[in-house]
């Protein structure tokens, strides 16, 4: 039986809670061997992701991944970052595919997408 990434982050995520920290690099070794015995070292990622995502959950920290057509300067990203309470685990990510402007995805939820790309569609 497949499970699905959310599944593997959640189990992961309550063994973590209960596992002292000393123990980490065992439990991690241990998750990988689990990963690979169900075959699913091809989702990593998305499991990963689900696991930043539940423990952010649980610490009450905002994901806030930003997309930009172009490579910010440091003065802009640092002002960007503490735009945003400190509490916010902030990514910028850089997408050609956006041609101008900026989008915004906060917990995966809600997204704020100011991007020429987005503005042409609407256009359609």
């Amino acid at each position: 039986m497949q499970y699905s990434p959310t599944i593997f982050a959640k189990a992961f995520c309550e063994v973590l809670l209960k596992t002292p920290e000393s123990q980490y690099n065992e439990l991690c070794n241990n998750f990988t061997s689990v990963l690979k015995k169900h075959g699913a070292i091809k989702d990593s990622n998305k499991i990963f992701n689900e696991i930043k995502k539940n423990i952010a959950s649980k610490e009450n920290i905002s994901i806030i991944k930003i997309e930009t057509a172009r490579e910010l300067s440091k003065p802009l990203i640092d002002k960007v970052k503490n735009s945003f309470n400190k509490n916010s685990d902030v990514t910028f990510k850089i997408n050609k595919k956006l041609i101008a402007g900026i989008k915004i995805t906060i917990n995966d939820e809600l997204s704020i997408d100011s991007s020429l790309q987005n503005r042409l569609k609407c256009l359609k």
